[in-house]
């Protein structure tokens, strides 16, 4: 790129990001493709530090190099007074995040999945609205600090998702499936299949409304689609801007026991074909998996270079960011250890309960306080160790961070649900009334 040789020496340090994304969609609505589209984005963004001072400029105008550098310098003259040091380049890794194949995807080929997908949910049409969505993108990026730094990346996703909604006599239905990978699968019949499998078995309990009597605590298994709505909490609350703030309620509990010791969860960010995945995060520190939650000790929070430097930490490998951002921490790929008992035996050990596959208003309220409060979008009455029908009207409410302090049972199962690789989860402890 270059463009940092046009800074002028008054610059003490500066960091340069480029970023391209090419993306491909076809969305089916109605039972028919309803459009297509690809749209094209690139642009660079500034970081740098003069007198000590702290600015940041982004711009799609990709010829407008001037204008960027002197954006980020009327910036630097009014920023944080803060020293960041850019790293170093800190050696070689390769996580595979690139398929060609995927690049090289017609607009026709891509449509005869969709195609394939809704045929095998045809037998719905009668009784239900259907969306599907389809897509690939081609993301690159560049990296180069004035630490001598300069990494660059070529990333493939394919996405495929697909819902299914009904509305009947006042009751809404609404089921979703979805994969996607930086590879393109060798069996991607096998994996249509399996979506409209996961749908249509689901939707054969559409009819069968189970009721239940709320104000006692129950055993409430969460899927590993539902697993997210616990996690979320934890996430917002390990994030380092909430670390340096003190906002969030786990800040000073490093090292502490603060979950069942039956609950380890890793940042990983090195795993192949994971579209969260990448060589080095959105600073050029190298990524790394990252003990969060340790046998239940909380063990690492999550810092890009800003947010260490105010906490007074080492960054984490953790940085996001875009063009018109800049970065901060996030999470990657999160895994969840396996239990070590079978869903299977969990489902059958229980006489009554509930079977959590998706909760609504997730991300609403105060997360960093870890209480929750969320209808049910789908969920299931167990009888007797069998799903007896669908259940309706019902909310779970608790607060992670006292209810994960037991858990009944963890699967030796995981599923992929988006960047979380979670097992089937049991808690005993939430409270259950009615909507």
């Amino acid at each position: 790129m270059n463009l940092l040789d046009k800074l002028p020496d008054s610059v003490q340090k500066a960091e340069l990001y480029y970023q391209k994304s090419a993306d491909t969609s076809i969305d089916f609505k109605g039972w028919k493709i309803k459009s297509t589209e690809t749209t094209v984005n690139e642009g660079y963004s500034l970081r740098a530090i003069e007198g000590g001072r702290l600015g940041f400029s982004g711009s799609t105008k990709t010829g407008g190099i001037e204008d960027l550098i002197e954006s980020t310098l009327q910036s630097c003259r009014i920023g944080e007074k803060i020293d960041l040091q850019f790293p170093a380049h800190q050696g070689e890794q390769h996580i595979d995040v690139w398929d060609e194949s995927i690049d090289q995807l017609s607009l026709e080929k891509i449509a005869s999945y969709g195609n394939k997908l809704q045929s095998l949910l045809l037998e719905l049409k009668e009784d239900c609205e259907l969306e599907i969505s389809l897509g690939k993108e081609r993301l690159e990026n560049t990296l180069e600090n004035t630490s001598g730094l300069k990494v660059s990346e070529l990333k493939s996703v394919f996405s495929i998702s697909a819902e299914i909604s009904r509305v009947k006599e006042g009751d809404f239905l609404f089921l979703s499936d979805r994969f996607f990978s930086t590879r393109l699968p060798e069996d991607m019949d096998s994996k249509i299949d399996k979506l409209a499998k996961n749908i249509l078995e689901q939707y054969q309990y559409a009819d069968k409304i189970e009721s239940f009597t709320p104000g006692k605590k129950v055993p409430v298994i969460f899927t590993p689609k539902a697993i997210p709505a616990l996690l979320l909490p934890l996430l917002v609350g390990i994030n380092g801007k909430n670390i340096y703030s003190k906002s969030s309620p786990i800040s000073d509990k490093l090292g502490e026991q603060i979950f069942d010791p039956k609950l380890s969860i890793i940042d990983d960010g090195t795993i192949d074909h994971k579209p969260k995945s990448s060589a080095y995060d959105d600073e050029g520190f190298l990524k790394r998996p990252l003990n969060i939650i340790n046998n239940g000790v909380l063990e690492n929070f999550l810092f890009d270079l800003y947010t260490a430097k105010k906490a007074g930490k080492n960054p984490t490998g953790s940085a996001s960011r875009d063009i018109f951002s800049q970065p901060f921490p996030s999470s990657s790929n999160i895994v969840v250890n396996p239990g070590k008992e079978s869903y299977g035996d969990m489902l059958g050990g229980i006489s009554a309960g509930i079977l959590v596959e998706e909760l609504l208003g997730v991300g609403q309220g105060n997360i960093l306080s870890g209480a929750f409060s969320n209808p049910i979008g789908l969920a299931y009455k167990i009888e007797n160790g069998k799903i007896a029908g669908r259940l309706k009207n019902v909310i779970l409410s608790g607060n992670i961070y006292e209810c994960m302090k037991t858990i009944t049972a963890m699967s030796s199962e995981q599923e992929w649900w988006g960047s979380i690789y979670a097992p089937y989860l049991q808690l005993d402890t939430l409270n259950i009334t009615s909507s």
